[in-house]
């Protein structure tokens, strides 16, 4: 079963984007930040990582510099609602990766996933 690390901290949108991915035959664990998906990530590494750009504390890029420092390889998905038409925010992503804009739609989400898991980038 793959295994996908979800982060963000909006807790009603990660526990729905959790039980859709888990239905269709993920295993997924979230964190509600970045120090917390680090933590995670350290006990039980995932096969992607979907993270939300803005956090408290570390933003999605600084979360996904420090996975790949551990994990060079891990497929991203950027999940946000920071447009990526604003200035900067292209530049600042740590690698290519599918960028979603929130609302996300499930299916969206799920095809950025299988996208990001069989090595293409996704939609973004």
């Amino acid at each position: 079963m793959l295994h996908i690390l979800l982060v963000d901290d909006d807790l009603l949108s990660a526990l729905a984007l959790r039980a859709f991915l888990e239905r269709r035959g993920y295993r997924v664990t979230p964190a509600g930040d970045g120090a917390e998906a680090l933590a995670r990530f350290d006990a039980d590494p995932a096969d992607l990582a979907l993270v939300d750009w803005r956090m408290p504390g570390m933003n999605g890029g600084e979360v996904v510099r420090e996975l790949r420092a551990r994990r060079p390889l891990l497929p991203v998905v950027f999940v946000t609602g920071y447009s990526p038409e604003v200035e900067g925010f292209a530049a600042a992503l740590p690698v290519p990766a599918a960028v979603l804009d929130k609302p996300v739609d499930p299916v969206e989400v799920l095809d950025a996933v299988r996208a990001a898991l069989s090595g293409g980038i996704g939609p973004g």
